[in-house]
């Protein structure tokens, strides 16, 4: 039975790996046709895709009357996503280029997008106002970004029939490689847990590394598959797409289904001021440097680990 878990795994992480490579090719070729950077398409398009997860949870949890569920998925998805699967993305592959003009311009103003949530919880609730005031500032800056090369790419379909048939099977394509992607993550993450629980590996083992895993396994993929394929534009724009996201619209939706209502501050406390710093050294390093190298990832992975050590000592002291 054992064996068996480790066949699935291999061949899970194979079409994981392979679907990376299509989602990475296709938003690529989505990316020319519309006249969108990489860096823009990956922050709006494949963002949203890697953030369905955490959509699904939210709206369970906010039809459950447990939004506060989705909140805590919500910031430590984040903190995983610019730490440990940044970091880790960028360790493996040795670092790589920031070339994005946007991201350098725009990377404070992501910041505080992706901290207006935990600034409209200082009352420890995020009431239905709130959730409109979310999506309203993700959609402005959705359409800061996007401008008008959209529309004015749909508006010359009619002048080349012949490519408008190539965007439209890159779309299904695309489409294709997400349920691929997310097919192959939840495999990858069954057939693990099996083999943990075969082994008798510890909970507490299994869940700070191979739920974090699981939960990064998407953005992690297609962030390397990116980088090793020198579209590195399209790693960055995903993870901090991802962070905005699930800060703006999904927390967004939440509240606006059900209020959302604190219930544990202190490692509410804990993990908000840790999104907040975690995010000041990648703010630094996209300002000043030109690359990120792998010591500069391993400084990234290393701030998860601080932040498992904090929420350790929060709870043992409760």
């Amino acid at each position: 039975m054992l064996l068996s878990y480790f066949l699935i795994l291999l061949i899970s992480f194979f079409i994981l790996v392979k679907s990376g490579s299509l989602l990475v090719r296709t938003l690529f070729l989505i990316s020319r046709f519309l006249g969108i950077g990489e860096f823009t398409l990956a922050f709006i398009l494949m963002s949203f895709a890697t953030s369905l997860p955490e959509l699904f949870v939210g709206i369970e949890s906010a039809l459950s009357a447990k939004p506060t569920l989705s909140l805590g998925n919500i910031l430590g998805a984040n903190i995983i996503n610019m730490t440990l699967a940044l970091g880790f993305v960028t360790a493996i592959s040795g670092g790589f280029a920031l070339k994005s003009e946007t991201a350098k311009r725009d990377i404070w103003s992501i910041w505080l997008i992706s901290i207006l949530p935990i600034i409209l919880l200082t009352d420890l609730t995020l009431s239905r106002i709130d959730g409109i005031i979310l999506l309203i500032v993700f959609f402005f800056y959705a359409r800061h970004l996007l401008k008008e090369k959209v529309y004015a790419a749909l508006n010359n379909v009619n002048q080349n029939a012949v490519t408008f048939k190539l965007f439209i099977k890159d779309v299904f394509l695309f489409i294709f490689g997400i349920i691929l992607l997310f097919a192959s993550s939840w495999a990858v993450v069954f057939s693990a847990s099996q083999i943990a629980s075969q082994l008798a590996l510890p909970l507490f083992v299994v869940g700070i590394f191979l739920l974090a895993f699981g939960t990064t396994l998407p953005e992690t993929v297609f962030g390397l598959r990116s980088i090793l394929t020198k579209h590195e534009d399209m790693a960055l724009g995903n993870v901090l797409g991802s962070v905005a996201v699930n800060s703006t619209f999904i927390l967004g939706i939440v509240s606006l289904i059900h209020p959302i209502q604190v219930q544990d501050a202190p490692s509410f406390l804990c993990a908000s001021l840790f999104m907040i710093f975690a995010f000041l050294p990648l703010i630094f390093l996209i300002r000043t440097r030109e690359r990120l190298t792998m010591s500069h990832g391993l400084l990234l992975m290393f701030f998860y680990v601080i932040f498992v050590i904090g929420e350790i000592i929060i709870k043992s002291a409760i």
